[in-house]
């Protein structure tokens, strides 16, 4: 198993049609990106930002099927996307054919970092497929995937966070005794975030307890 770091500059997003949805997030001040699922017809993206986006600007992006805001805790806006394929060139097709996994996303205002993770030939495939895109993005490092060094490095510190809360507050006791309700209002959050954030904790710790080494 294989993991390599990838950097995406912002500017790449203009050559495959992204440039509009990717400047307004920017303007609004990104924090996060969250793939939840993306399949041929289109993604479901969470985007987490400083600030509420021009959302009269975002009806008018043809590719942009839908879109929510999931929350406003005042110092952040969340959003959920579907961004449909249907409305690019057919040379630009989702990057679904390889087994890779890109969980990690990390974004700062040179673009963002992608940690892909693999067979050496799976995680070269999804390079090729950037460039087969028009995209140019640059390999800052691959190595010999380790796996966090523990069951709790799994998990971000977001993640980390509700995870304890919703166990101090009996979510996992049988019966249950708490709810994504009680953690969502103990941390000032939106139940649909709190339930997003369980659901890939326990994906994530799953997944590092079941997968071999």
């Amino acid at each position: 198993m294989r993991e390599a770091i990838i950097h995406i500059p912002h500017a790449e997003y203009e050559t495959v049609g992204l440039g509009e949805i990717i400047s307004l997030i920017r303007e609004a001040g990104l924090r996060d990106i969250t793939e939840l699922a993306c399949e041929s017809e289109g993604c479901l993206v969470v985007i987490t930002v400083a600030a509420p986006m021009a959302e009269d600007e975002l009806g008018a992006i043809d590719y942009l099927e839908w879109w929510e805001r999931l929350s406003d805790g005042g110092n952040q806006v969340v959003y959920l996307f579907k961004i449909s394929f249907s409305g690019f060139d057919e040379d630009i097709q989702p990057m679904l054919t390889s087994d890779v996994s890109s969980d990690e996303i990390r974004v700062d205002d040179n673009g963002i970092d992608v940690a892909l993770v693999g067979s050496q030939e799976d995680i070269a495939q999804e390079i090729n497929e950037y460039g087969d895109a028009g995209m140019t993005v640059l390999l800052e490092r691959i190595a010999d995937y380790g796996g966090p060094k523990n069951t709790l490095d799994a998990l971000t510190d977001r993640q980390r966070e509700i995870l304890q809360t919703a166990y101090e507050l009996g979510y996992f006791d049988v019966p249950r005794s708490g709810s994504t309700a009680d953690v969502a209002d103990t941390l000032e959050l939106d139940p649909s975030t709190v339930a997003e954030h369980l659901q890939r904790a326990e994906r994530n710790l799953m997944a590092n307890l079941l997968t071999p080494p």
